[in-house]
């Protein structure tokens, strides 16, 4: 299903499709850790960032809408570390992949 918004309130896993194409996987289940997967465009150009295709822990994060640009701050290997920001170009395709376990949308 096709969403222009997306909330830290909405529960299932979603594909976030950016102007760059790289896609994000976020998979936000109640009581569980919400985890971000950067899967980097394929173009001889793109520049790979630490931690492409392995999930990451989220702590939290804004209002994800398409036609801007999203911000994920994220919790470093090191808990000692402080949270990283990582803030994606536009986004072009909010998709719900699966809902919630018991939990429509």
């Amino acid at each position: 299903m096709n969403l222009k918004v997306l909330t830290s309130g909405t529960r299932g896993t979603f594909r976030i499709t950016t102007v760059s194409g790289s896609e994000y996987l976020l998979v936000n289940e109640e009581g569980q850790p919400v985890t971000l997967t950067r899967i980097p465009h394929e173009r001889p150009d793109a520049e790979p960032l630490p931690k492409d295709r392995e999930p990451v822990p989220v702590i939290d994060f804004d209002t994800v809408r398409v036609g801007e640009e999203a911000t994920f701050r994220l919790q470093p290997e090191s808990r000692k570390s402080k949270p990283v920001s990582r803030i994606t170009t536009t986004v072009v395709e909010l998709v719900h992949i699966e809902a919630a376990a018991g939990r429509t949308t």
